[in-house]
């Protein structure tokens, strides 16, 4: 398919129409040309009622213009079946195949597991609301567009090991600041009220 657009060469106005062919001689050309030559041409098309010279007649009808610029070029269609990486909610993925999900403002969620008996999108923060999802992908899909390594289950499993270690030493630490923070007001209080017996639990929220 070939795009033809013609504008005024003095002016602002510019029009365009495409077309499946045009000759082999002016594919991928620019050239100049003038009102009469424009009423000259409907003269000798005047038996042709096609869809170019109806755009003919357009141009010379909506400009007052002299002299026009026709400009050829090639218009790269793109195949319109190529599947989307990413699919609306309506067309549900597989279930337990890691996704990476599109919520309506924008923000990306990933991995996320879809539970067909449920109907439930589960990710690690939660379950994310069907009516706030906008779109989703595959996650192996969308690392082999951006050409990223693929995380293998020996690899995911020591990061998952080393997440929990992580968890876990910092629950410890957090444990020691608390008992700490207790001891020191236990003390304090004791200074301020030495007869009094007084014992501090720590409230878990």
């Amino acid at each position: 398919m070939f795009k033809i657009e013609m504008k005024e060469t003095i002016g602002s106005k510019s029009w365009s129409i495409n077309v499946n062919h045009v000759s082999d001689k002016i594919k991928k050309r620019s050239f100049e040309t003038t009102r009469p030559e424009l009423h000259l041409a409907l003269l000798f098309m005047h038996s042709i009622d096609d869809y170019f010279t109806q755009f003919i007649k357009k141009v010379l009808n909506e400009s007052t213009a002299i002299q026009f610029t026709f400009s050829i070029s090639e218009v790269i269609e793109h195949d319109s079946t190529e599947a989307s990486l990413f699919k609306e909610k309506s067309s549900l993925p597989e279930a337990g195949k890691p996704l990476v999900v599109v919520d309506f403002e924008g923000d990306i969620f990933s991995p996320v597991l879809y539970d067909a008996d449920k109907n439930e999108w589960v990710h690690q923060s939660g379950k994310l609301r069907s009516v706030i999802i906008h779109q989703w992908a595959y996650q192996t899909d969308v690392y082999k567009s951006l050409n990223l390594p693929s995380l293998n289950e020996e690899i995911k499993q020591n990061i998952q090991q080393q997440f929990e270690e992580e968890c876990r030493q910092e629950k410890q630490k957090k444990r020691g600041m608390e008992k700490q923070v207790l001891e020191g007001l236990k003390n304090s209080l004791k200074e301020a009220f030495p007869d009094a017996s007084i014992e501090i639990n720590a409230i878990k929220f």
